[in-house]
Parts: structure tokens; C-alpha cells; sequence
């Protein structure tokens, strides 16, 4: 018989389109027998919004369940800490509900959380065959070369942590597969809360993410794998399941960036199939058509400026172009 696979989403009531693009990217990607629990921790989502999501199981049967984080205030109260240690920092708290996906599932031997601003492009069930009966966590192998050149003071902290390569033993939280199993029986939940008060008391100073956490949490016992996830969207990938739109290449943004991204038709194509662009078509497709007509015009001034003999010139003229193009579309 097949096994359900138990994903974790997080989303509020801004990101619920991102949710369900990605829940039906899975489900139109998957095989008939193919089982799906989708475990969403929501804040603040409105009941309408839950009746739409739950209304993609009219694509294919699933379960979804949604569940209310009790630890809201200690999260919010974690990014404040970061924030004013490091001023630049401006992540909302949700990213650190990941901390409390042990907690919240403790009845479940494991589960895969996704990011929700992904999608699948191809079925994802051999992601759950990665064996991680010896990790207490498994990521996206993700070769983090700015971690010697931007924030070397973290680097140098998570090699003091006893992380030897930190460039290529960083946790990339986009993708992650829990062991709960041995969390619950090597770590135990009443430990584990306990080292997240203790990382966040030693280290505010110099952690500034979740992942950052993640990593002190399970040193030592953290699998990296390639489970087929384009960082960025614009990545040529060959073997690809996963992608992540990162940033401003976001594709339901009204300020888009303008550059192409490979796979951004690939999630209009199944954000059609959401009850959200169903029920406000018009706008959406405003928001596709301005944004596809704003790469067109990028893709102008790029050529225009190339003949511009000098780099620093034709970076000052390409930038006043792009502002032009910006302001009279945004208006």
C-alpha cells in the first residue's frame, strides 16, 4: 500500500496564491497512487482563502490540514532580537515557525517542508526515498559561495560549532526533510526547545536566519543531498523538480524585475488552475501581461546599450533607461 506524503507548508493570508500554485504544481506533477497530506501552519489566513485551498483536492483527492503555531510570540520576539542587532534585517517571523515543525508533528516519523514560493515541474516521490534513517535533517546541497566573501563572521562562528566546510555544509531552508523519528528519541522536544533558547542567548549577535539555527540544532547529523531544486528560478539545472523564485522574480509581483526567468509560464500555467486567479482573472492577467511586456522591454535596452563603448557609462545610462521603463509602467 502507499505510504502518504506528509509535506509542510507556512504561509499567511499574503502568500496563499504562492500556497496553492505550489500544492497544484505537486498534484498535477504526481502519479495516480500517488498519497498527499499537505500539513499547512497558516497565519493569519482568512476562512475564504482556507475553502480555496482546500478546493484543489477537486484535482486530485488529498488531505489538507492547517494548523495554528503556539509559539507565535516567542518567534516574533526571536526576529525582533535579530533585527536589532542586525538593522538590515527585515524578515518576517514566519520564516522561524520551521523551528516549530518537530514540535507540531511529533506524531509523524518524518516530513518534507517546501518553501512556499516553489514549485514541482516533475513528480517529487522519490524525494521521500532519500534514506535519512541516519540524519536528523536533510537539505538541498547548496554550495553557499558568499558565506566567505558577505558574512565571514558566521562562517567563522559555524566552524566554532564544529561545521568544517561551512560553504558546502550550508542549510538552505527551501527544502527540508525532518527525521522526526530521531529528533524525538536522540534529541527529545523539551531539549531541542531548550537549544534553540540557548543559540538565540550565546549567538543573537552573529545568527541573523532560521537556517543559521537549524544548523547549530543538528550538527553533525545533517544529510546533504541534490533533491533536484533550482535555487533560482534562472538556474539550468538538467535534473530540476523543485524550483524557487527568489526575491523580485517573484511572478505574481507588480514590480517585477523585468529579466526572464525560465520557469516563470511554467507557474501561470498552474496558478490558472487556482481558484485565486479564477476569481480574479482580469487583474491577474494585467499583472501577467505588464510584467511579460516589461522583460520585452528590458531585453530593448540591453541591446540599445551595448554599443556604448565603456562599462561604467553603459551601466549609468542602462540604469536611467530601466527607471524610465519602470515608472511609466508602475504608474
Amino acid at each position: 500500500m502507499q505510504e502518504t506524503m506528509n509535506i509542510c507548508l507556512i504561509s499567511d493570508n499574503n502568500f496563499v496564491n504562492y500556497l496553492a500554485t505550489l500544492i497544484v504544481s505537486i498534484l498535477k506533477n504526481s502519479n495516480e497512487e500517488d498519497k498527499f497530506h499537505f500539513h499547512i501552519i497558516e497565519v493569519d489566513i482568512t476562512d475564504e482563502n482556507k475553502s480555496k485551498i482546500i478546493q484543489l483536492k477537486e484535482i486530485k483527492n488529498c488531505e489538507i490540514s492547517f494548523y495554528k503555531s503556539t509559539n507565535i510570540e516567542k518567534y516574533k520576539n526571536i526576529s525582533n532580537i535579530i533585527k536589532s542587532k542586525h538593522t538590515w534585517h527585515s524578515w518576517h517571523y514566519s520564516v522561524f515557525l520551521k523551528l516549530d515543525i518537530p514540535f507540531l508533528f511529533k506524531d509523524l516519523d518524518n516530513i518534507l517542508f517546501l518553501d512556499t514560493d516553489t514549485i514541482a515541474i516533475e513528480n517529487i516521490n522519490d524525494v521521500f526515498s532519500y534514506d535519512i534513517c541516519n540524519y536528523y535533517i536533510a537539505v538541498q546541497y547548496f554550495p553557499y559561495k558568499g558565506i566567505d566573501n558577505d558574512i565571514p563572521k558566521v562562517r567563522d562562528w559555524l566552524k566554532s560549532i564544529g561545521i568544517k566546510n561551512p560553504k558546502n555544509e550550508y542549510v538552505s531552508s527551501i527544502i527540508l526533510y525532518f527525521n522526526l523519528k530521531k529528533i524525538k528519541e536522540e534529541i527529545g522536544l523539551d531539549n531541542l526547545e531548550k537549544h534553540i533558547d540557548e543559540c538565540m542567548d550565546k549567538y543573537s549577535s552573529t545568527i541573523f536566519t532560521e537556517e543559521h539555527i537549524l544548523m547549530y540544532l543538528f550538527n553533525g547529523k545533517i544529510g546533504y543531498n541534490d533533491f533536484g531544486c533550482n535555487i533560482d528560478a534562472n538556474g539550468g539545472k538538467l535534473n530540476t523538480k523543485i524550483v524557487h523564485f527568489i526575491g523580485t522574480f517573484k511572478p505574481l509581483l507588480k514590480g517585477y524585475t523585468g529579466r526572464e526567468v525560465k520557469f516563470y509560464n511554467k507557474f501561470w500555467e498552474y496558478f490558472t488552475l487556482t481558484p485565486f486567479f479564477r476569481d480574479n482573472i482580469f487583474d491577474y492577467m494585467n499583472i501577467f501581461a505588464m510584467n511579460k511586456y516589461k522583460v520585452t522591454l528590458y531585453k530593448l535596452v540591453d541591446k540599445i546599450v551595448w554599443y556604448i563603448p565603456t562599462a561604467k557609462l553603459r551601466g549609468r545610462i542602462r540604469e536611467k533607461m530601466i527607471n524610465k521603463v519602470n515608472s511609466m509602467l508602475d504608474s
